[in-house]
């Protein structure tokens, strides 16, 4: 997500409840009651949760959960990055890691961000879609959008 969009969003943050969608709507204050699973008033990231919801970049669990203590799977990463970029189409059309079918419900995040250069996946050719996100991964998630197009920077 570029700086202007978090400028842009944040500013928009203070009205967020004029704007929600419904199911947005549902899911903050599903986020809200005091359960294990949800983010309650004394949860420091409560804001932001509900800004990813009105924002649809996070959807929480189907059970109408959001779980802020669970780790991050890395098809979930994937899902947050493409929706903060807008859900757009993927440019090279398939990613080919041999663990992400085209039936994979996270096949279109997971190869818009092949495609973006976000990810490689490993050298074996998976992906491992659900893995959890290393510290080292999430820094080059977030940094490989931003980096040059002209390739890795040489060591002279």
């Amino acid at each position: 997500m570029s700086i202007r969009r978090c400028a842009a969003v944040a500013a928009a943050w203070a009205s967020w409840t004029f704007g929600l969608s419904a199911s947005a709507r549902s899911f903050a204050t599903r986020s809200t009651s005091r359960t294990s699973s949800s983010p309650d008033s004394s949860f420091s990231a409560r804001a932001t949760i509900w800004w990813a919801a009105a924002e649809g970049i996070t959807t929480g669990y189907v059970d109408g959960t959001f779980r802020p203590t669970s780790p991050v799977t890395r098809q979930a990463w994937m899902a947050f990055q493409w929706r903060a970029a807008g859900e757009p189409a993927p440019a090279c059309g398939d990613a080919d890691f041999s663990d992400v079918a085209d039936s994979h419900e996270f096949v279109e995040p997971i190869t818009w961000a092949a495609c973006e250069g976000i990810t490689s996946g490993y050298g074996d050719g998976t992906f491992r879609p659900g893995a959890t996100v290393s510290r080292q991964a999430a820094v080059a998630f977030l940094v490989r959008p931003s980096l040059p197009a002209w390739g890795p920077l040489s060591e002279d």
